[in-house]
């Protein structure tokens, strides 16, 4: 088990966890100790020395060990500080190795500098009412590139991104309906949309925008898609309320729930920013939300494309949220903290910083997916679930994800099968293990001597 002791002692005072290491920090220990000089190891780095000494101070408060002995004139490490640095060495040593065992180079000022290169050719799903307007803005985009759309399913346009059918996955995920597939994807979240309440404009309830109670619908008629899990969605809603929906209507056809509402006939459940047309929406009291993802397939593509499709959702988003319910964006401007990124109008700082190799502080970034990102793998791998891995660490099953997946970037190789019922190592990924294990354990070994002086 990598780190092990560290990984399950997390949490309870006894050792800091390999896995909640960030690298960052221990490089800037690295290179002071080495320069005994904040202002030179800050040259050496490419960053200012408050960022450095920021760094050194953060590891010394959550860890409660003095690394360094400061004075007006001088640095020098402690004994503890001495038995660190050795073993950031060694394992900056051994990351050097493994990449260069992997094809890719040891660092980042060894690669040029990366800049978004469109395919010629991109698949992307997405739900029906976003393809036209979404394309529109990728086109503008990139318009050297091609984009096959797909109508987005649930479950099924995730398994295509996995076979290789598809190479980009605009979708939700419904809190009580979990898509375990995406545990073993790259994925990143573009915002939690509330689910709003869908009424005919001339309802006696469609007067104003603040969350009604759902329960003074109790007596009308709902309309519910075939969908068990949007179905499961009015229901679990409605009996949240004290009630269960008197379902009279049910339809899959777009069109076809649309008449029945603006009739008057049912009400149902439904996304802000769906079309207005004869239609009000509501927010209630107790409203649950679903999350909107992309996803994708690290094999066709990489962090700058990323950021750029995330870009053009977050316009499309913010586009949709305006001009279709203008009663929504006042929301979202009034929960701004619930939409970063859609109400400050800015790029989103975590594409950037994953995919931006251009900046002067390279050789600090080159850092970001090493020796932590290997403790999730090795946990992974050990048990083959991504879910239980995250169990295990004690972290979200995304965040696992997420590491396991910058780690194969950064080695430029799959590491790990993906399906949606079981995980099992590649070749490349037994031959990283051993590694793993290796660094973990030096690890431990590491925190039990400076723990016993």
């Amino acid at each position: 088990m990598v780190g092990a002791k560290a990984l399950t002692d997390q949490g309870r005072g006894a050792l800091p966890g390999l896995h909640d290491v960030d690298w960052r920090d221990l490089t800037a220990f690295r290179v002071v100790a080495e320069e005994l000089s904040v202002d030179r190891a800050g040259r050496r780095l490419g960053v200012g020395a408050p960022a450095i000494s920021r760094r050194l101070s953060r590891l010394e408060q959550r860890w409660r060990i003095r690394l360094l002995d400061r004075t007006t004139r001088s640095i020098s490490p402690t004994l503890a500080g001495h038995r660190l640095l050795r073993a950031v060495q060694h394992m900056d040593d051994a990351w050097r190795r493994l990449v260069a065992a992997t094809g890719r180079a040891p660092d980042d000022r060894a690669r040029p500098p990366v800049a978004p290169v469109w395919p010629a050719e991109l698949r992307l799903a997405t739900y029906t009412h976003a393809l036209a307007q979404l394309t529109q803005i990728l086109r503008r985009r990139c318009p050297e590139t091609t984009f096959h759309t797909a109508p987005f399913h649930y479950r099924a346009s995730v398994q295509a991104l996995i076979d290789g059918d598809l190479d980009l996955v605009m979708g939700y995920e419904l809190p009580f309906a979990p898509v375990e597939a995406l545990d073993g994807l790259p994925h990143r979240t573009l915002v939690r949309e509330p689910i709003w309440v869908v009424l005919a404009s001339g309802h006696p309830l469609a007067r104003g925008d603040d969350e009604l109670s759902l329960a003074a619908l109790r007596d009308e008629s709902w309309v519910v898609h075939p969908d068990p899990r949007l179905r499961e969605l009015v229901e679990r809603s409605c009996r949240a309320a004290g009630f269960a929906p008197r379902v009279h209507h049910v339809t899959g056809e777009t069109v076809a729930i649309r008449a029945l509402v603006e009739s008057g006939a049912a009400v149902t459940l439904g996304a802000p920013t769906s079309p207005l047309g004869g239609l009000k929406l509501r927010p209630f009291v107790g409203m649950p939300s679903r999350r909107l993802y992309l996803a994708w397939n690290p094999a066709r593509v990489d962090g700058p494309i990323v950021a750029g499709v995330m870009r053009a959702m977050r316009d499309y988003y913010r586009a949709s949220a305006r001009d279709r319910n203008p009663s929504y964006w006042r929301y979202v401007g009034a929960h701004p903290g619930a939409f970063s990124g859609i109400t400050d109008e800015r790029d989103g700082a975590d594409e950037q910083v994953e995919s931006d190799d251009t900046g002067r502080n390279r050789d600090d970034r080159a850092w970001r997916a090493t020796v932590p990102d290997l403790a999730y793998f090795g946990v992974v791998a050990e048990t083959l679930s991504f879910v239980r891995a995250a169990a295990r660490i004690g972290v979200p099953t995304p965040t696992v994800s997420r590491r396991v997946a910058r780690l194969e970037r950064q080695l430029g190789a799959r590491l790990l099968h993906r399906s949606t019922r079981r995980v099992t190592l590649t070749d490349a990924g037994r031959r990283v293990l051993p590694v793993a294990l290796r660094l973990g354990a030096d690890w431990d070994r590491t925190w039990q001597s400076i723990r016993a002086g």
